[in-house]
């Protein structure tokens, strides 16, 4: 991948698209491509926070872990999604731990240098507080889904948010492993649930995409299981 098509890629993601030209140049001069391959990690929670990390192609899974090393998946992210800004803002070590769910390409941007650019920059902070509050509201959603919900509508609800985010595409970019771990369940309980959608006409599936036919019918799934679970 050459240098115009990485600086591309990077005004492409919301909190780099405020800069104007010579700092994205600053910025591309002290990163480096990396390649990565399945569950190799991106950055590691606790570990000392050198740089920001964008992924070019492929799909990442984000984990948060809590003192008694109970780990939770946060969300999938791919192409133009970054980790580890709001650890080098900050000054503290990795808050998540992300890993490759394949083969992934990243861009690695030196941490000082991110940090220093950004700080300059109001409408670029703007965008990692708003980041922040989208993780924030994935957090919440993850909470009401495990307190309410039976696996069927955590995994309707999580379906539900996820179809409410794509913006303007035809389809919600997820993997079934993704979706279970999102939702806690077990990979083969999501596989039977999402087959019979399917069956039921509710959704399609693809490689790492589904499509939702019915909302409606998804909304009934998860009433119906927060009244009786």
């Amino acid at each position: 991948m050459n240098r115009l098509k990485i600086k591309e890629e990077l005004k492409c993601q919301a909190m780099f698209g405020h800069l104007g030209e010579e700092d994205i140049e600053l910025l591309l001069d002290h990163s480096e491509l990396v390649l990565l391959e399945p569950k190799d990690f991106v950055c590691r929670k606790g570990r000392e926070a050198r740089q920001v990390f964008m992924v070019l192609s492929g799909t990442v899974s984000e984990y948060a872990i809590d003192g008694n090393e109970f780990t939770i998946m946060i969300k999938e992210g791919g192409k133009h999604d970054c980790f580890g800004e709001l650890a080098v803002l900050l000054e503290k070590p990795y808050i998540t731990s992300v890993v490759a769910l394949g083969k992934v390409k990243v861009l690695a941007i030196n941490a000082h240098l991110f940090s220093r650019i950004l700080w300059q920059n109001k409408s670029a902070i703007q965008e990692v507080l708003a980041l922040c509050i989208k993780r924030l509201q994935l957090s919440a959603q993850k909470s009401i889904s495990y307190t309410h919900f039976n696996a069927e509508g955590r995994l309707a609800y999580i379906l539900l948010m996820m179809q409410n985010e794509k913006r303007d595409m035809e389809y919600i970019k997820a993997t079934q492993e993704g979706l279970s771990e999102r939702c806690g369940i077990a990979r083969q309980t999501a596989s039977v649930i999402l087959n019979e959608w399917k069956r039921d006409g509710i959704l399609s599936i693809g490689r790492g995409k589904i499509r939702i036919h019915d909302e409606e019918a998804l909304t009934e799934i998860a009433l119906y299981s927060a009244k009786n679970y």
